[in-house]
């Protein structure tokens, strides 16, 4: 299988509570590929990491929202409200997993 030219790559990123090391590291392997990666941070344990050759953004979504079905439209507004850029590795933040004892 292969992505279309100007497809959009999707990947569900969950993670524990106050640990972003995962969508860090999906987010800069997707940067190292994609021109293009954003995020829509659904909760504390779980984002959806968008990544293109096309440029993505809520504003992009709200511009297409002629061209939705009514009966999407509110989903459609609520996710372009929460699109924002793609985490980055913060210095202070860990990108490793600790280890487990045991």
């Amino acid at each position: 299988m292969h992505l279309n030219q100007g497809g959009v790559f999707i990947v569900n990123v969950g993670h524990l509570p106050q640990s972003n090391a995962l969508e860090q590291v999906v987010s800069a392997t997707l940067r190292s590929v994609f021109p293009v990666v954003i995020r829509d941070h659904l909760s504390d344990t779980n984002s959806l990491v968008l990544a293109s050759t096309r440029p993505l953004s809520g504003r992009l979504m709200v511009g297409a929202h002629a061209r939705v079905p009514e009966d999407l439209q509110g989903l459609l507004a609520a996710v372009a409200g929460r699109l924002a850029p793609a985490l980055r590795a913060d210095r202070s933040t860990p990108t490793t997993s600790p280890r487990l004892s045991g």
